[in-house]
């Protein structure tokens, strides 16, 4: 009887997966018919087909991240294609108002980076103080267009659309990968035992705990399919459906393949 690591999808199987996630992904692209109307860039279909776009980009640096051995790198990336897939949600659900949250999250951003500009670096006197001195009344004038601007938290994008139990997913990648916190930078502790004395220690290149990296994998790939799913009932790309059906199906029967337990150094 073949024992359990043999029955669990394997990181070559999930990578494998990935080439057939691009084409399908690219059968969207190639084929979509996205009419230019007056809301040009603004326009939720264009918007969904840019988040495909980075999101199969993003796909393809997880897997070189990967088969690199990198498993907080792996995660990062993977946790961008889950980001990715809270705002193809969005646009599902919320069509401009979703759009519009995105423009204010764009605008706030740009006010508070052009502010730092010209409290922390701009020159008061001498060269570049003219420059500085406009960069401030272009940002006196967007705070009069836009009072009220504010940032789009990945929560609440993934709160609007039926993709929000991925959350969680996206929460811890962010507490053990993305961020620096306490519990990503223990990653590098290790104790090592010198005469029966515990001896700590940092490792530049802390290895893997234990099935990490394809169950990253396996989480970037859930994204992904679900950007694809998604893209394509908004855009409704008719060449595309078999395409996004099959990486669906197959999705499926990967990921409910029995898995070994994760063997967790402690």
């Amino acid at each position: 009887m073949a024992g359990m690591d043999e029955m669990a999808a394997s990181l070559s199987d999930w990578i494998a997966f990935t080439a057939r996630l691009e084409a399908a992904g690219m059968a969207v692209f190639e084929n979509a018919d996205i009419k230019i109307t007056e809301k040009q860039f603004a326009e939720p279909k264009i918007l969904a087909l840019s988040l495909l776009c980075r999101t199969l980009l993003n796909m393809k640096g997880m897997v070189a991240l990967a088969q690199a051995g990198l498993a907080v790198e792996t995660r990062i990336l993977a946790r961008a294609c889950n980001e990715n897939m809270f705002c193809v949600g969005g646009l599902i659900e919320k069509g401009d108002d979703f759009v519009a949250a995105m423009q204010a999250d764009d605008i706030k951003s740009l006010m508070l980076r052009g502010k730092f500009v010209v409290d922390k670096i701009a020159p008061a006197e001498g060269v570049g103080a003219e420059l500085a001195d406009k960069l401030r009344s272009r940002l006196q004038h967007m705070k009069a267009r836009w009072p009220k601007v504010g940032f789009l938290k990945p929560k609440e994008a993934a709160e609007q659309s039926v993709v929000g139990i991925s959350y969680i997913q996206y929460s811890q990648l962010s507490a053990d990968a993305a961020h620096p916190s306490i519990t990503a930078l223990k990653r590098h502790l290790f104790i090592t035992q010198d005469g029966g004395e515990n001896i700590a220690g940092l490792d530049i290149r802390p290895r893997e705990r234990g099935s990490e990296i394809r169950d990253t994998v396996d989480i970037g790939c859930n994204a992904v399919v679900g950007v694809l799913v998604g893209v394509n009932q908004l855009l409704d790309v008719e060449k595309a459906r078999e395409p996004v059906k099959a990486v669906f199906e197959e999705y499926g029967v990967l990921s409910t393949v029995i898995k070994p337990p994760a063997k967790v150094q402690t």
